[in-house]
């Protein structure tokens, strides 16, 4: 084989690996925006579902596959521990047992409204929700089954999310209706 093509070759391979850096590199930051806006319409893998044990996760926890919704409480794509911890964190900031405030937020109020009657500010709450799933996302972590640079990701975004869609998703993990939605 003579030079020039050897030449041409080489070029052709660096090329495609160029590409191939620039595609993915494309499909990143794609799935971060979706991410960082909260987009849940865009098409995505389903999570892992029913597994237990640690692995990677394939998608962005919540996430629903197009036309699936979980039943109230049940937290979409994420673990039965991991929506645990998180309304362990939030009960016990706001001095009620898990019970309780699931009971008060199934019933029809928010959890601001919960939280509110408790003396607890919307500034406050938005802090105490922030922590809950700063809270699942490291025992999560510990556990295996996210990765310390996933539950980062996934924490920018909740930190990048208004307070009111914050409170909308914990009042639904407690089995209430989001706000401005109306009721059957």
């Amino acid at each position: 084989m003579n030079a020039r093509i050897r030449t041409a070759l080489r070029l052709a391979g660096a090329l495609a690996v160029l590409l191939l850096v620039a595609g993915l590199a494309y499909a990143g930051l794609h799935q971060l925006a979706i991410h960082n806006t909260g987009s849940a319409s865009a098409a995505s893998p389903s999570p892992r579902s029913g597994s237990t044990g640690p692995g990677p996760v394939i998608a962005q926890p919540g996430q629903q596959p197009a036309g699936a919704s979980p039943a109230k409480g049940q937290g979409g794509g994420y673990s039965g521990a991991f929506i645990a911890t998180l309304k362990q964190r939030v009960a016990e900031r706001l001095n009620m047992p898990v019970d309780q405030l699931t009971t008060q937020v199934s019933d029809g109020q928010q959890i601001a409204a919960v939280a509110a009657a408790r003396g607890v500010s919307a500034a406050r709450l938005h802090t105490i929700i922030l922590g809950a799933y700063q809270a699942a996302f490291d025992q999560a972590v510990q556990d295996g089954t996210y990765t310390h640079a996933q539950a980062g990701r996934y924490m920018s975004g909740y930190r990048g999310r208004a307070a009111s869609a914050l409170n909308d998703t914990v009042t639904e993990l407690f089995g209430g209706t989001p706000s401005g939605t109306p009721t059957p």
